[in-house]
């Protein structure tokens, strides 16, 4: 008994020592490379054209078409349908919060997270467009237009001998959201109010991110909008 107690000590003492192998010291690895900068989103237009099934879309003044992603791109989809744009047609013209971005390779994305306007392919494109407004809003039946300055209201419909301008200043509507407008001149009364929701020209099916109400002089107005370029005061 006494052997086999001395032999099993020996081989407890044998396992409890450190080995004498040398631990292989870990080689540094380089650190991973920084991620490219995120490309800003901003307002964007540009033209969308489809080959096949797939969008691909030119930034306004670019040349290279770039593959299109993002979350708005089945609401995209959806609204070139209802302009009836097709594979080979003329291109349509919208304008998107997004970013877009080349890449080392040459291939362009442009990310499309909210559709703001489009319009009917072969329509005038917004590129060439005047945007130096606040706002500016039209519709159909009688037809009429409004342009939303800085301070000034101008308002325009085929049944006025000549367009109405009047001062405003913003104001609010109880229950109502949007940017909106009041103003007298002239013998003349208008008010404007502009809802952020979906519109769709009645007549050419165009896409624009605001519902558009007027009232000139007790006589009522309802049409679609898009915010212009020039930052409010």
């Amino acid at each position: 008994m006494r052997i086999l107690l001395l032999s099993l000590a020996a081989v407890l003492a044998a396992c409890s020592c450190p080995s004498e192998q040398p631990t292989p010291s870990a080689v540094p690895s380089s650190p991973p490379p920084p991620p490219p900068p995120a490309a800003p989103v901003d307002r964007v237009r540009g033209l969308v054209t489809l080959e096949g099934e797939a969008p691909s879309f030119t930034r306004c003044g670019g040349e290279v078409p770039m593959t299109i992603v993002g979350s708005a791109v089945d609401e995209l989809l959806e609204t070139m349908d209802r302009l009836g744009a097709a594979s080979g047609a003329p291109p349509v013209a919208i304008e998107m919060i997004g970013a877009t971005r080349l890449l080392p390779n040459g291939v362009g994305l442009a990310s499309i997270e909210s559709l703001q306007v489009a319009m009917p392919p072969g329509s005038a494109s917004l590129c060439d467009l005047d945007a130096s407004y606040l706002y500016k809003a039209s519709g159909n039946e009688p037809f009429w237009s409004l342009t939303v300055g800085e301070g000034q209201l101008r308002f325009e419909a085929m049944a006025l001998e000549a367009p109405v301008e009047i001062a405003a200043t913003p104001a609010r509507t109880p229950g109502q959201s949007g940017p909106a407008w009041r103003g007298e001149q002239d013998g003349h009364s208008l008010e404007v109010q502009l809802s952020p929701e979906r519109c769709h020209d009645g007549m050419s099916g165009a896409a624009f991110p605001f519902r558009a109400s007027v009232i000139l002089d007790g006589e009522s107005f309802v049409g679609c909008a898009m915010q212009g370029w020039t930052q409010a005061p």
